[in-house]
Order: C-alpha cells, then structure tokens, then sequence
C-alpha cells in the first residue's frame, strides 16, 4: 500500500562531484538531491513519493519551475517527479 507522505530516516549522505550546494541523500533506497549539509544520517524527513501532488504553499514554491500543473480534475499544485540535478537522479 502507498503512503504519498511519510516521515523516515536519511539512510546515507553522499557527495556529487563538481556540486558546490548540493547532495545526493538516500531515503528508502531512494535517491534525492538535496541541498548540502541540511541532511544527516539518521535524520528525519518528510518523504514524499514519486507521483505525489503537493499543494500550493510557500515550502513547497521551490517546485514551480519543474513541478507546476494545474488541471480540472486536481486544481493547482506540484507534482512530483524524477529529475536530474547535476547529472544524477532524484527521485524526490
């Protein structure tokens, strides 16, 4: 059964080469790119699944350059997708 939102556990922080502001942090298994030194192992999150749809609101407008949509059946908001920062894969 899907959770779109969970709190979880930050299983490993690991560099990206040539990344001045960002990491890759797994979550899960799960890989996302976060911003640097804001993750720690063993930390909490808020882990959103792939396919998720947020609303609109201000933690979230970090979304609206890639995530954006607004539809009859959803009304406005961001969907979460995979995507490629800096050569490799988050699955936010």
């Amino acid at each position: 059964m899907r959770k779109l939102a969970s709190i979880q556990r930050v299983n490993g922080v690991f560099p990206i080469p040539d990344a001045d502001r960002l990491e890759l942090v797994q979550v899960l298994g799960w890989k996302c790119v976060g911003g640097k030194n804001e993750f720690h192992v063993g930390g909490l999150v808020v882990y959103f699944e792939i396919d998720s749809f947020l609303p609109i609101c201000d933690e979230f407008e970090f979304l609206r350059k890639n995530s954006y949509k607004n539809n009859e059946y959803m009304g406005e908001g961001f969907k979460l997708k995979t995507m490629k920062f800096r050569g490799e894969i988050s699955q936010i």
